[in-house]
């Protein structure tokens, strides 16, 4: 598995302290060699979480609401923020409204300790 700067590649956060990989995720999620553009880094960021916390990406892009899918989509809103990227950007990629968004992340913000978001989030965190 080959190390790469995922500031570059997927956006993410390098922590000096733990080398981060990115793993391929399924034929329609590679990670090129070149940079890649915004979507492209959106869809790959999704790809990874929905794969560490057992969901589909087309769940997530759905109108599914049960609790696991939406707490994919959450934590996905929130991470991609974190990256800094725009509200609308993001609510583009998994079909919702900016205002969802907004909202998505205000939860996992409010909630990071409860429970099963802080298992959720840490699971993501350790698969990036």
């Amino acid at each position: 598995m080959e190390i790469i700067n995922p500031y570059i590649y997927v956006g993410i956060k390098y922590v000096p302290s733990k080398k981060i990989s990115i793993k391929t995720v399924g034929s329609n999620y590679t990670i090129p060699s070149q940079v890649m553009s915004i979507s492209d880094k959106l869809e790959s960021l999704l790809a990874i979480i929905c794969e560490s916390l057992g969901v589909t990406v087309e769940d997530a892009k759905g109108t599914v609401r049960d609790a696991e899918i939406v707490r994919a989509r959450q934590i996905y809103s929130y991470l991609a923020k974190e990256m800094g990227y725009t509200y609308k950007k993001i609510g583009s990629i998994i079909n919702r409204d900016h205002s969802t968004v907004i909202y998505a992340c205000k939860i996992v913000t409010n909630r990071k300790f409860d429970f099963k978001i802080l298992a959720d989030y840490n699971n993501v965190i350790d698969n990036l």
